[in-house]
């Protein structure tokens, strides 16, 4: 059967057939890709776990503080928005990961992310 025709096929289902298809589907990949996802886990969950470096997570956070108190040099506000930058990298790569950890798990994002204890990132630092 081609594409198109089973794309025919679908376009001629209702919703709850798509849903059942698609679960259907979903299982099928799932039994076939089922091997290389404990690999695949791991890795993700290794980089998904490691953390922002500890000396720049603590020099972030002393600046933080500075700014707060309204007593950040140029030169410290200059450091402040390279660890910023540096900690928004380090934060879309785990964040990458967790959705690429949550497809092979064929589950949402947030569930992902609940699974594994993890908060979504204060915006307000």
């Amino acid at each position: 059967m081609s594409n198109n025709n089973l794309l025919a096929d679908v376009e001629r289902m209702n919703l709850l057939e798509i849903d059942d298809f698609l679960g259907q589907v979903v299982r099928i990949r799932g039994r076939k890709i089922a091997p290389v996802l404990p690999r695949m886990e791991a890795s993700l969950l290794r980089e998904i776990n490691h953390p922002f470096p500890d000396d720049d997570q603590a020099e972030y956070d002393a600046l933080i503080e500075l700014r707060g108190a309204e007593m950040l040099t140029e030169k410290k506000h200059t450091r402040l928005l390279k660890l910023t930058t540096q900690r928004e990298a380090w934060e879309a790569g785990r964040l990458e990961n967790l959705g690429r950890l949550a497809y092979l798990r064929g589950l949402s994002l947030r569930e992902t992310m609940k699974q594994l204890g993890i908060q979504a990132a204060n915006p307000s630092a």
